[in-house]
């Protein structure tokens, strides 16, 4: 888990911030990313550029 923060002068108070969860598997691990996927429904999975055996799923946000 981590936060994503971005700050413009249009925001509310000036700054946005965003919780970011990601879950990282071996490809061999690509069933468990696509049952995050299907339990939060949204989010993406993408593989790591400087790992072509590794994929990251992640989810930002929330939902009220």
């Amino acid at each position: 888990m981590s936060v994503f923060i971005t700050i413009h002068k249009d925001f509310k108070y000036g700054v946005s911030i965003q919780p970011v969860f990601n879950v990282t598997q071996h490809k061999n691990g690509l069933d468990i990313l696509n049952s995050f996927k299907e339990i939060f429904v949204e989010g993406s999975i993408v593989q790591k550029s400087e790992s072509p055996d590794i994929f990251v799923y992640t989810l930002k946000g929330y939902r009220k």
